[in-house]
């Protein structure tokens, strides 16, 4: 099989399969091991799971945090995100600092989160930053429509260079 020759992305599929069919060992060993072949969303995938699973909780808080902090490490953007959600109130700099990473990924398997991409351009416009905000709400617009909606606010107040928001110019 795929997963058995080395495919990430094979792995990570075995491994949703194992979680619909309540096979939670399962599903953790082939996360964990289309990690190892390369593919970090594989630990954000398990993490969410883990978060989101409807009626239970499954593993703890603290192992749900490792895996979005792994993921993050190896460059998932949507994993930086959620961990700059899950330290705003309690630590402001960490948050940014994963905000940073989500909208900006450096690993290059993975684009720029398009929600990250909303909030920081919304914070940098709240910081009179214009032409950082609207190169950032710009990403974030292509797939969301909250981006959109911002984008044109910040188009509309006149903060920003219209021929150049025009041209694609930041």
């Amino acid at each position: 099989s795929l997963a058995e020759n080395g495919s990430a992305a094979a792995e990570c599929e075995l491994g949703r399969i194992a979680w619909a069919e309540g096979d939670l060992d399962g599903a953790r060993q082939r996360f964990e091991s289309a990690a190892e072949k390369g593919d970090p969303a594989a630990l954000t995938d398990l993490a969410h799971k883990l978060h989101h699973r409807a009626g239970r909780h499954e593993g703890s808080d603290a192992e749900k945090l490792s895996l979005f902090e792994r993921a993050s490490n190896l460059g998932d953007p949507r994993a930086s995100f959620w961990l700059s959600n899950f330290y705003k109130s309690q630590d402001p700099h960490a948050s940014h600092r994963f905000l940073v990473r989500a909208v900006s990924p450096s690993s290059g398997l993975f684009p720029p989160d398009p929600v990250a991409c909303v909030v920081y351009g919304i914070q940098q416009a709240s910081l009179r930053k214009f032409a950082e905000a609207f190169k950032f709400l710009r990403m974030g617009s292509r797939k969301s429509p909250l981006g959109k909606v911002a984008l044109a606010r910040l188009l509309l107040s006149g903060n920003v260079n219209q021929e150049a928001a025009a041209a694609g110019i930041d």
